[in-house]
């Protein structure tokens, strides 16, 4: 099962394209836009192709949608019944931001409004009918309709000239009614054909065959599995995390087993100095012993009492053979020799 990603906050792209299963490269009008990815409507459809028009207000977002979608026509302007401007209420995160007086006041009375801080300046309107006229090229089908605007909607329905300009789905946010705008489309011959929970979907009824084509179950729980946008690209990050740590372990240990291999180098080596150095310890000592023997046999010799304090040359070698390095034999036989010229000697 493939996955696929939405960027909608509620997968209201989901439920458009279940209309759409059949068209490749629609038209779309997205009123109150926002970001281009976060909580998009229109970016799955961007995405796939389909070009439109995005409408916001906010500076900082329109900036951002001119970035993120060069191939569609992104308008800084605010939609209403009548031309103009009105004054935006610009809140932090942007998703609140109004122009509906009504709804200004009720965040007034909120504390967490108040002490969010916001920022007043004014905005252009123009009517949804003068965005039709002069930014849809003609006999262009507009395949759908979002519209987000924190309590306007009645205004921007009432700007259309429903007559000229008729999107076969209207996907319409209606979880804060200020003034009821159903009635307006009913008027319009637009007929509600789905609630989400958060918007309410409607179609022309011209095209209210497309219901027909309606398959979000089999596209979206039969044939992929579905995965919100902010979701999936924080798995991705952890994801790259995860290989990133790896990759750093893996450097670590390579690190750990070169350390332990030049540690174990520098104790072979100590280890073998050592052992030599004991062996030449015990030979010199074995040499000093048995020199004094010599020695001391010797003497004995010259005293004229014979060799019997040390049997060297009897019993000795060949027990130090067996022993002691053969630089140390070596230096043994020399003194065994110059013991057995004294033996004869003094046998004379």
């Amino acid at each position: 099962m493939a996955d696929v990603i939405t960027y909608a906050q509620n997968r209201e792209d989901l439920y458009i394209a279940s209309f759409f299963p059949d068209v490749e490269d629609g038209f779309y009008i997205d009123v109150g836009a926002h970001h281009p990815v976060l909580d998009s409507v229109t970016k799955f459809f961007s995405l796939r192709g389909w070009t439109g028009i995005n409408i916001e207000p906010q500076r900082k977002y329109h900036e951002l949608l001119a970035a993120d979608r060069p191939k569609d026509i992104n308008l800084n302007i605010g939609i209403s019944d009548v031309t103009g401007s009105l004054r935006l209420r610009e809140f932090p995160g942007g998703g609140l931001s109004t122009f509906s007086d009504i709804i200004k006041s009720e965040y007034e009375k909120d504390e967490h409004m108040r002490t969010g801080g916001h920022v007043d300046y004014d905005v252009t309107v123009e009517t949804l009918a003068s965005v039709f006229e002069q930014h849809v090229p003609a006999g262009q089908t507009v395949h759908f309709l979002k519209v987000d605007v924190e309590g306007l909607e009645y205004q921007v329905f009432r700007g259309n000239d429903w007559t000229r300009f008729r999107p076969i789905v209207l996907c319409v946010e209606s979880n804060h009614i200020v003034q009821d705008w159903h009635q307006l489309l009913t008027d319009a011959n637009y007929e509600k054909v789905l609630f989400d929970g958060l918007n309410e979907y409607f179609l022309a009824k011209e095209h209210i065959d497309r219901l027909e084509h309606f398959a979000f179950v089999q596209l979206f729980l039969v044939e992929h599995q579905v995965k919100p946008f902010f979701a999936s690209s924080h798995i991705e990050d952890l994801n790259g995390q995860v290989h990133q740590l790896r990759s750093e372990l893996a450097e670590l240990n390579a690190q750990h087993a070169e350390a332990l291999t030049r540690q174990a180098g520098a104790l072979t080596d100590e280890n073998v100095k050592a052992r030599h150095a004991s062996q030449l310890a015990a030979a010199n000592q074995e040499i000093l012993y048995w020199r004094a023997a010599a020695i001391r046999s010797w003497g004995a010799a010259m005293a004229g009492r014979g060799t019997e304090v040390v049997p060297f040359t009897t019993r000795v070698i060949p027990i130090l053979k067996r022993r002691l390095p053969g630089r140390a034999i070596a230096l043994l036989r020399k003194v065994r020799n110059a013991q057995r010229a004294l033996d004869r000697r003094a046998r004379r």
